[in-house]
């Protein structure tokens, strides 16, 4: 067979040849058109991206911006959005409002930078992105929030000037007795201005146009008596009274001084009071004044005189409500507001003190008052720890006064001078029994007390002489008759002169009315 006897395998080749060489030109030439279209596009791009306009539907706060150059642009926001600057923030409280303008707050608008980002709409991708970017804009547009720039200092000024409006002091919670009716009184927490909180969420909301309201921001305390911790206060557990002078103001005056510190102090079960940690010292700078005090045996003047009659009575009304006393003193002698044994004295600077605890299963609030020549303390508290107390006095005796005298010779003959005040002693013992619906539960001797006599001295003259009795010297005249039995200056008997106080006497009779410590 020779090369024409197979007409099929050449004529079917020539054709595919042909055919390859087409198709490969065509896409070829697509590829050129492509390109070229391409290079077209990306070269408008370009084009239009390096003019001075912002491309069209770009707006910021609301304000147009399409087709301005920059220049335009920021004249147009300047004019459009300073006004928002004298816009103010309402700083709201308690249901009422302080109005301060964003300007004040340091509060400034950033012009270039808004026109920056306006400008960089549809430029900050590719070519062909940003072509897509600039279709999406004209057809949807964007409005851009505005640059805000925030002087925090300048903030932190001027809302501190608020510090005082919005201080608040606390208020304790307490009880008010009307009868046999217990009311509570809500306790009020301390406010303070949060500067450092509020600037925060100045910040936070000066972010869009328009007025603002902002929450003012609270540093606060609770009272140092809560509602809740009075919630289970609903009787009167006990209440003493004691008299005072009221004519002695000075006295008064300390007396309602430490009555105030007491008044109002909260105790939860198993917390400790101290007189001296509540009432703190008796000084000047505290507000006390000079009155008469109990010492050396004595009623002199003193810093503070009167405050051991809160503490006395104070001391009683924890006694009648049951509560566990840790420390109590008795007074150098007895006082003439309450009787030996029933006594607390303090003493600051000494370290003496009244001390006790909740020792019930509730809270309990301490009241102290004063007025009409009676101070009263009272205890409060729930009505399961109530109880029936009974304060028994036993074995007191009277201590006699011993007396003494010296001789004088700078004296007249049987002349007679006090030199220190006596009086007897006292002892006496002093025992609680608790009862609870008619039961006793409790009886315990809380103390022995032994008020201490004094002896009393006395200056004496020499003895008389015969001359003594005889004419007065240089006159002729007699001497004056000495007097006799009954009105002699001289000892009486049992060591007391006449008209003066028997060796038995105490000090609470010899100072009554003088209400000492």
């Amino acid at each position: 067979m020779s090369i024409w006897d197979s007409p099929i395998e050449l004529s079917s080749h020539v054709p595919r040849s042909v055919s390859g060489r087409m198709i490969a030109t065509a896409v070829g030439a697509a590829l050129v058109v492509g390109l070229v279209a391409v290079g077209l596009l990306v070269a408008y791009s370009g084009l239009q991206a390096r003019t001075d306009r912002i491309f069209g539907g770009v707006a910021v706060a609301g304000v147009d911006l399409s087709g301005l150059s920059r220049a335009d642009a920021r004249r147009k926001l300047e004019q459009d959005l300073d006004p928002l600057l004298a816009e103010s923030v309402s700083l709201t409280h308690d249901g009422g409002a302080i109005r301060v303008s964003m300007a004040d707050l340091g509060v400034s608008l950033d012009h270039d930078a808004m026109v920056e980002r306006a400008y960089g709409q549809g430029r900050e991708k590719g070519a062909l992105a940003n072509l897509r970017a600039r279709r999406q804009l004209k057809h949807d547009g964007v409005d851009l929030a505005p640059v805000l720039r925030t002087d925090q200092g300048a903030m932190r000024d001027r809302i501190s000037e608020f510090t005082q409006s919005f201080r608040r002091e606390a208020q304790n919670a307490r009880i008010q007795v009307h009868g046999a009716e217990i009311v509570l009184v809500p306790g009020v927490t301390a406010r303070e201005l949060d500067v450092e909180g509020t600037v925060g969420a100045v910040l936070a909301s000066v972010t869009s146009a328009g007025n603002r309201s902002v929450p003012v921001v609270f540093k606060e305390t609770p009272p140092a008596v809560t509602t809740e911790s009075l919630q289970d206060v609903n009787c009167v557990l006990s209440q003493f009274s004691t008299n005072y002078p009221a004519y002695k103001t000075d006295r008064t005056h300390n007396l309602g001084l430490a009555a105030g510190k007491i008044d109002g102090t909260c105790l939860e079960p198993g917390e400790e009071f101290s007189y001296n940690g509540v009432v703190g010292p008796r000084t000047a700078a505290a507000g006390y004044r000079m009155a008469d005090v109990f010492a050396d045996g004595e009623v002199r003047p003193g810093m503070g005189g009167g405050v051991c009659q809160p503490s006395t009575t104070l001391y009683d009304a924890a006694l009648l409500a049951g509560l566990n006393v840790t420390e109590r003193h008795h007074h150098m002698m007895p006082v003439s507001y309450v009787r030996p044994t029933r006594d607390a004295t303090v003493a600051y600077d000494e370290g003496l003190d009244l001390r006790f605890t909740n020792s019930l299963s509730h809270p309990i609030l301490l009241r102290a008052s004063v007025g009409g020549g009676q101070l009263t303390c009272s205890v409060l508290g729930n009505e399961a720890d109530k109880c029936e107390v009974e304060l028994v006095i036993s074995g007191e005796s009277v201590i006699p006064m011993e007396e003494e005298q010296v001789v004088d010779e700078t004296l007249e003959p049987g002349a007679r001078e006090e030199t220190q005040k006596g009086y007897g002693g006292r002892t006496g013992t002093l025992t609680r029994i608790i009862r609870k619906g008619g039961a006793e539960v409790e009886r315990v001797v809380l103390h022995t007390d032994r008020y201490s006599p004094r002896k009393q001295i006395w200056r004496v003259g020499p003895e008389k002489t015969e001359d003594d009795a005889s004419t007065v010297a240089g006159t002729g005249s007699p001497a004056a008759p000495q007097a006799g039995a009954g009105d002699s200056p001289s000892p009486a008997p049992g060591g007391a002169s006449a008209g003066a106080r028997p060796a038995g006497a105490t000090a609470e009779e010899l100072f009554s009315g003088l209400a000492g410590g």
